[in-house]
């Protein structure tokens, strides 16, 4: 009974992550948002922000191989008013201070590697690997799903 709804469990959950892959390679890119950042870019609102002494440190282990992140808050100014942000960093900076955009219409909002932001946006357009992860996942979910109605054909069988 137990692997029966392991069986059950594992068609949902396989079933989600097709239609949830499937559904990341139609929406694409964010064409709203690639206009915001290429306005902000355009706008040329730069600031240097001074990083907080604190962070928070996260820490990932996959099969042993270790991932780590550091949170850091920022401040930064824009015509004498003070503006804070937030940014996650891979490793941790050498520098105690970071360029950041910020959209001149809003100050408050600020972006680090706002070029990287923007080229990580449009290269949705494109990529493929979505879809193909979703494909997968289908059939996943579809040989799951033909295993559990053999093995309840033989269930009710033998009752």
């Amino acid at each position: 009974m137990l692997s029966k709804i392991y069986a059950i469990i594992a068609i949902i959950g396989f079933s989600y992550l097709s239609k949830g892959c499937i559904s990341d390679y139609l929406k694409g890119s964010d064409a709203d948002l690639i206009t915001h950042y290429e306005k902000v870019i355009a706008d040329d609102g730069r600031a240097t922000a001074v990083l907080s002494k604190e962070y928070k440190e996260t820490n990932v282990s996959i099969k042993g191989l270790r991932a780590n992140s550091y949170e850091f808050t920022y401040s930064y100014q824009v015509d004498s008013a003070t503006y804070s942000g937030s940014h996650s960093f891979l490793e941790l900076p050498k520098s105690p201070t970071i360029e950041v955009y910020y959209w001149k219409a809003n100050p408050s909002h600020s972006y680090v590697d706002l070029a990287n932001k923007l080229s990580q946006e449009k290269a949705k357009t494109g990529d493929k690997g979505p879809l193909w992860w979703g494909i997968l996942f289908g059939v996943v979910a579809l040989l799951c799903l033909v295993g559990f109605i053999k093995e309840m054909r033989e269930w009710w069988a033998n009752l």
